[in-house]
């Protein structure tokens, strides 16, 4: 027994200490037993409060028992990646910090499978590398290991880290030394609840993903519901309010992948709602962004240019009424509407070209 606890701590360490080399921030290990957090995803299923990610209801089996993707799995190694906050082009500021690079999938998902093949060469043990579009409730086994608390606003927060990382996991056969996990830190503070623009937050630690902007602009496809068009305010891609309010990430560790930066600055909106298929994957291919499909991009485009306002935008928005998307067609007839309501009548008609 001692020898096989001695054999485990020093794997452990090993471990950690590759997971380091190869770029990663912080690293934990965590057992892979029953998840903290099991119920509570089923009753957040059941509620439809992840309504169009289908993809997680058809994996629900596998998040729930680990031991579905790796037989025999015992633990589970958790690194992160800070991504913020940087000194970007002012452009980036419509865009969450973690899109203004490139896709973290590609950053992360080769390291991770060094890591992967590493641990499994060493300890002649199975291993399976995950990321987010894996079926693995990733933030529990991040949790379980250390690697911080789930916050009241559904992330990861770590002391002294905060919650602007990313978190890729390496399940493994292996029996590996377990990090203890961290106490909830939030306490009484409700300041991320309180800033969400579209109230998304149902409760402390559940939200409602049909009405956050993260989703909005991202996942949904087609039309955005008229209610939520104003909250998106200046939000092309994604949301960070509920981070940039939270006390936890005023001071935390600069990003230093300098992969996960952006490359100069971002187009103007006009420019964006403008773009055609093949200039928007030239553009945005390999980055974060190319989820949302040029025509989400240029939807969130118009509608953005919408919530800001400015007379100026009214020839780029009376283009898009002509765009082969109805969803554009609609974000910019929406927009038009806006406009004229702050600044009266724009020419021509708003609704022309705007059908389905």
């Amino acid at each position: 027994m001692r020898h096989m606890q001695l054999t485990a701590l020093a794997l452990t360490g090993i471990v950690k200490a590759r997971a380091l080399e190869l770029g990663f921030d912080r690293v934990a290990v965590g057992h892979v037993g029953a998840l903290q957090h099991a119920a509570e995803f089923q009753r957040w299923l059941d509620a439809g409060y992840g309504e169009g990610m289908d993809w997680i209801e058809e994996t629900r089996a596998e998040r729930l028992e680990p031991a579905r993707l790796l037989p025999g799995v015992r633990s589970a190694v958790v690194v992160a990646l800070h991504y913020g906050p940087r000194a970007d082009d002012p452009s980036w500021e419509a865009v969450s910090r973690y899109a203004r690079g490139a896709d973290y999938h590609e950053v992360m998902r080769p390291r991770l499978h060094v890591l992967r093949d590493f641990l499994s060469e060493t300890a002649g043990a199975g291993c399976r590398a995950s990321l987010d579009t894996s079926a693995v409730l990733e933030r529990d086994l991040a949790a379980s290991a250390g690697l911080g608390w789930i916050g009241k606003n559904t992330n990861l927060i770590a002391p002294r880290a905060g919650s602007y990382f990313f978190i890729g996991t390496v399940l493994t056969t292996a029996e590996l030394v377990p990090d203890g996990p961290v106490a909830d830190h939030c306490g009484t503070c409700t300041a991320c609840l309180e800033a969400c623009p579209t109230d998304a937050f149902v409760a402390p630690w559940v939200l409602d993903a049909r009405r956050c902007l993260a989703y909005l602009t991202i996942e949904h496809r087609g039309d955005v519901p008229d209610a939520w068009k104003p909250h998106m305010r200046d939000w092309l891609f994604g949301c960070d309010v509920c981070q940039d309010v939270c006390p936890w990430n005023r001071k935390v560790p600069l990003a230093r992948e300098p992969a996960l930066a952006p490359h100069g600055p971002l187009e103007s909106l006009e420019v964006l709602l403008a773009m055609d298929d093949a200039t928007f994957r030239a553009r945005f291919r390999g980055t974060a962004i190319f989820r949302a499909k040029r025509a989400g991009l240029a939807r969130n485009a118009a509608l953005v240019l919408g919530n800001r306002g400015d007379g100026a935008a009214e020839p780029a928005l009376r283009r898009a009424l002509d765009d082969p998307d109805p969803g554009v067609r609609a974000a910019a007839a929406w927009a038009l509407a806006r406009l004229e309501a702050t600044h009266g009548a724009v020419s021509g008609d708003p609704g022309a070209g705007a059908s389905g």
